[in-house]
């Protein structure tokens, strides 16, 4: 009897090896998936935000014809309600990172994530140092932020000190609609210090007296 019970044990573990494996298999594929998903995307023409309905918003890994995609938003930063994403680790240099509503021309906004700033409590920053002028244009990438858990939204402060700025989650406290993608900014990372946002379409943009956006690092 007892060898009975060995060979039984041995068979379920060697299942659930044999399960493990495939389960590694499919992530594996499903990674790479991805990865060739967003590459290709990347390598499209920038989208002009406008105003999103049309694009459904997913979450990553789903089929979404937006998720990815190089964009370009023109509107006013409304730096009155900017969200403060906290715990932000870069290099294991403690942090936040910057994101501010830009209102467009029909009414709606989208956020958009600015870049990441030090910060040594990983939850103060000087916001008025980081401001800019109003009106701006971004040119960047399309993403659906996603929180990975529930948080409570605060009721009355601004800006809002939150683990996730995940558009679905902080609608609520807008007086205006808040587009279910966001904008995550491309910065030019050549010496320099802050730089402005970078194109990703061949030549210079007209621009006009709107001055591109401020990206940080």
């Amino acid at each position: 009897m007892r060898a009975y019970g060995v060979l039984i044990v041995g068979a379920l573990a060697a299942a659930v090896c044999v399960r493990l494996g495939f389960w590694q298999v499919t992530r594996l594929h499903q990674r790479q998936a991805l990865r060739a998903t967003v590459e290709t995307r990347l390598r499209q023409p920038p989208v002009e935000v406008t105003g999103f309905a049309a694009f459904r918003a997913t979450t990553l890994g789903t089929t979404d014809s937006a998720a990815y995609r190089p964009a370009v938003a023109r509107g006013v930063f409304d730096f009155s309600r900017q969200v403060v994403v906290v715990a932000r680790a870069v290099d294991q240099v403690p942090g936040v990172y910057l994101a501010t509503p830009l209102r467009l021309a029909d009414g709606q906004a989208i956020l958009v994530e600015r870049g990441w700033v030090p910060s040594p409590d990983a939850y103060t920053v000087r916001l008025d140092t980081l401001r800019e002028a109003d009106t701006a244009w971004v040119t960047g990438i399309l993403l659906r932020v996603t929180a990975s858990r529930e948080f409570a939204v605060p009721d009355t402060t601004w800006p809002m000190h939150v683990p996730s700025d995940d558009p679905t989650k902080l609608a609520r406290r807008y007086p205006y609609p808040l587009l279910r993608h966001s904008v995550v900014c491309v910065r030019d990372h050549r010496r320099g210090g802050v730089g402005p946002a970078v194109h990703t379409g061949k030549g210079k943009r007209e621009t006009g007296n709107v001055k591109p956006a401020r990206c940080l690092y």
